[in-house]
């Protein structure tokens, strides 16, 4: 039971992790990116959030070195169910804010999230 107990901590770990950065980086979207803002192509921005999860998990490095996840058949799932988590969050999160009437950035759709913390635990995943 404990055994269990710590890889779901170990994953509400990593998920908590993600969904930490991705909020970062969205308020620096809407605070500075707002007035420079145009149209971009969908490919254009997903290469960005690719960018922008990559860099994030460079950082990440610097403050937790070592991986949240130490078995290697977790962490490889980790690689497939982070993203779905933050991307799902963000997306629900969206929602909330469609309902407020509040603006929206492109990461709080789902598939862009996805790519940014697809990215993030890549990143973690290969240097941690």
């Amino acid at each position: 039971m404990e055994f269990l107990f710590e890889i779901m901590l170990q994953f509400v770990g990593e998920i908590l992790l993600q969904v930490l950065f991705e909020f970062v980086v969205k308020l620096g979207l809407q605070g500075l990116g707002a007035p420079f803002s145009s149209p971009k192509s969908t490919l254009f921005k997903t290469f960005g959030y690719i960018l922008w999860g990559a860099a994030a998990g460079g950082i990440s490095l610097l403050i937790i070195p070592s991986p949240i996840i130490e078995n290697n058949g977790l962490r490889i799932a980790n690689l497939i169910i982070t993203p779905i988590a933050a991307g799902s969050i963000m997306w629900l999160l969206a929602r909330k804010k469609v309902r407020k009437g509040a603006p929206l950035v492109a990461l709080d759709r789902f598939g862009y999230a996805f790519y940014f913390a697809l990215a993030m635990s890549s990143v973690r995943f290969i240097w941690a």
